[in-house]
């Protein structure tokens, strides 16, 4: 079963994200959306590498465009829904969230970002909740949520790209292509 998945930003990435944070007006905001924005480039690098199309609220990049959506949701156009990511540190054990109902999205993506920023590890998915306080066992594993996402998507991705080494920074590790190709036979018992 897939556990997390290690993701490395890149300088370019932290670039965007320091132009986005930088219109803060404190630095405690700065850094909150600096992490933010990390965060959703970490999770978009991870639907990408296995052939989903999402997107950041463009307004985000470009302050003359009025906000399309929520400044930690990723839109995939193919399920017309969100992706709320949550940044979490290493040291974070329990954290308490509101997590209102929301027809258009599909659950939360929790990653946890390093101190120096340098790599953003996806580490859980939640579906759609109400209000609760989550501890890291509350979190699903990240299978579920790509059976989710490929269950209901149309055509289904393409996990190829990924597997041929696209994906920017990556390097094979047989368990964890064992671990894939597995997903799809793999039978994962339902929570409830």
């Amino acid at each position: 079963m897939l556990q997390s998945v290690l993701i490395t930003l890149t300088q370019k990435e932290h670039q965007k994200a320091y132009q986005i944070a930088k219109r803060e007006k404190t630095e405690h905001d700065r850094e909150q959306q600096y992490k933010n924005i990390l965060v959703l480039i970490a999770g978009q690098s991870f639907l990408n590498a296995f052939g989903f199309e999402s997107k950041i609220d463009p307004s985000l990049f470009n302050t003359s465009l009025k906000p399309e959506f929520n400044n930690q949701h990723l839109y995939l156009p193919t399920l017309k829904g969100f992706l709320q990511c949550y940044p979490l540190s290493k040291d974070q054990t329990n954290f308490p969230l509101i997590l209102p109902n929301d027809p258009l999205k599909l659950g939360y993506l929790f990653i946890e970002i390093d101190t120096p920023y340098t790599k953003a590890e996806i580490i859980g998915f939640l579906p759609q909740k109400g209000t609760i306080e989550l501890d890291r066992s509350h979190l699903q594993s990240i299978n579920i949520l790509l059976k989710d996402l490929i269950s209901s998507s149309n055509p289904p991705p393409v996990l190829s790209h990924w597997l041929q080494g696209s994906f920017k920074d990556w390097i094979p590790q047989p368990s964890l292509l064992q671990r894939i190709q597995d997903l799809n036979s793999e039978e994962i018992p339902d929570p409830n």
